[in-house]
């Protein structure tokens, strides 16, 4: 624990951590831009993909409505 105090008490450390901080700060504007981009055009891959139909997206995966009548657990229990 005192070495762990002592790196980070260590000036030249305090100047790394607080460059980085700036750095996340400068960058995150751009980082949420490109999310949201990318979120957008996986929406509309989706979309495109099921043309914006609920029963496509059973088409895609045509065990969905057979697993929504199994409710509760399955088998035996001991």
């Amino acid at each position: 624990m005192g070495t762990f105090n002592k790196v980070k008490g260590d000036p030249r450390v305090q100047e790394k951590a607080h460059q980085a901080a700036d750095l996340a700060k400068e960058k995150a504007p751009v980082v949420k831009d490109k999310v949201a981009e990318a979120a957008g055009a996986a929406t509309s891959k989706v979309k495109s993909a099921t043309n914006g139909s609920p029963d496509t997206v059973d088409s895609l995966n045509p065990d969905r409505l057979k697993l929504q009548d199994q409710t509760g657990p399955q088998g035996t229990l001991p």
